[in-house]
Order: structure tokens, then sequence, then C-alpha cells
């Protein structure tokens, strides 16, 4: 990306090399020519080749901008452990870069496609709900065989399930919102207007999914204890012949 690429060469020039003595020519070129590498297999999608030349130019200098570019091409190659690992070193190493907020959304991206990468303010992790203990059993109220529960754990369900179908619609709108912002650094663009609004509209997408998400697995569960508890609920009617006539006995259990 264009400003990936503007850093790194800023301080690419600037930074003392690693392996070599400031005066050690020899070092910074090579580690220029690496970074031209990158940065050329960067703008033909191969992101894995970038990446590598990417670190092969910061073992010869240790430019923080480099650690930038290797988050980016990390990214783009859905390597996202370990963007997310060189992300947190840049912003470590330059913690007042002007891309603090852009570098900091991109670790809560992460945090939401691999929770165990969060960077920054990771939510807490969401805990399955273990079913409650079993109380006493007692006689409930007959509903024709449990049909009026069977009828809303459908309904319930069917609704989850297209909150679900949001969740994924504005997720998907959400990442190609992102997609478009790094591919428009990577053409040369610059932060502008237009780029902003697209930069807000994904992050209000990636806010609906999360919710939608949530909303989706809460009524697709209520839906299955609804389910199940209808049809654990029967009506059972038993007739049995007696001296003077019939009789009649109704039940019903879990």
């Amino acid at each position: 990306m264009r400003l990936a690429v503007i850093i790194a060469v800023a301080l690419l020039l600037g930074a003392p090399a690693r392996a070599a003595e400031p005066d050690d020519e020899f070092a910074v070129e090579e580690a220029r020519r690496h970074h031209t590498r990158g940065t050329a297999y960067f703008k033909l999608g191969d992101f894995e080749q970038a990446l590598g030349e990417f670190r092969a130019a910061y073992s010869l200098s240790q430019a923080p901008g480099l650690l930038f570019n290797m988050a980016q091409a990390a990214r783009a190659s859905r390597q996202y452990p370990v963007a997310s690992h060189y992300y947190r070193a840049y912003l470590a190493a330059v913690p007042d870069a002007p891309e603090r907020t852009y570098v900091e959304e991109r670790l809560r991206d992460l945090a939401l496609v691999v929770p165990s990468t969060a960077g920054l303010r990771e939510p807490p992790e969401r805990a399955e709900p273990e079913p409650a203990p079993p109380g006493p059993r007692r006689p409930a109220p007959v509903d024709e065989g449990g049909s009026t529960l069977r009828i809303a754990g459908i309904a319930t369900g069917v609704g989850g399930v297209a909150l679900a179908a949001t969740a994924i619609y504005f997720g998907v709108q959400a990442s190609r919102a992102s997609d478009q912002v790094s591919s428009a650094f990577a053409d040369g663009g610059t932060w502008g207007p237009e780029l902003e609004a697209l930069y807000a509209d994904g992050r209000r997408d990636q806010r609906i999914a999360t919710v939608s998400a949530v909303g989706a697995a809460a009524l697709v569960v209520g839906g299955a204890v609804l389910w199940y508890v209808g049809e654990q609920q029967r009506t059972r009617v038993g007739v049995a012949p007696t001296r003077g006539g019939v009789a009649v006995e109704v039940s019903w259990g879990f």
C-alpha cells in the first residue's frame, strides 16, 4: 500500500542497520532492494512473497515502517495472527504513528476474526451457556401435546436464521469496505473524504453484523428450547373397559 511504502522508505533511509555499521552501504542497499521487491509483489497481489521481502528488509535495517508493511501483507494473505503481531509491534515501535487509529481498527477487526489475536480492547470471550440444573418434576398444563410451544420454537428459530442472514450480509459489506480502503492505498490513493466515508460505513456494517450474530444465536437457542419443551409435553389418553362402562385416563409428562 502507498501509505505503508512511504513510511517504510522514510524510516529505512534514516534508520541504523542492525547487521552492519551505519557506513555499511551494502547492507543499506540490500535492504532497499528487498523493500522494492516486496512493494512490487504487493502490487501484483502476491502477498506472501511481499511479506518475505519486507521481512528480509527489516532484518537488515530494523526500520519500524517495515513492520506496518509486514502487517498489511500478512493480513492480505489471511495470516491473521501474524498480522496482529506486526501491527502491535509497529505501534510499540512508533507510539505516535499517524496511522495509529487505522492500525487500532485493524486490530479490532482481527480480534473478531481470530479472538486469540486480539491486540486492543479485546471483548470478553463469550462462554457457551451451561444448561440449568434439573429441577423437581411437576405436572405441566396440557397444551394439546405441546403444539403451541413447538410452533413458537419454529417461529423463533426462523427469526434467528433470518437474523443470521442479516449478520452475514453486513459482515460481507464490512469486509468489502475494508478491502476497498486497503486497495485504495495500494493503488496510490491518499486519505480523503471519500475513503473516510467508506471507512465509516465499514465500521457501521461491522457493528450491525456483530449485534445481528449475537441476536441470531440467542433466537436459535431459544427456538430449540421451546421445541424441545413442546416435544416433551404431550397429552396421553387411555380408555379401559369397566363393569359400568369405560374409564378414561388423561395424563401428561416430561
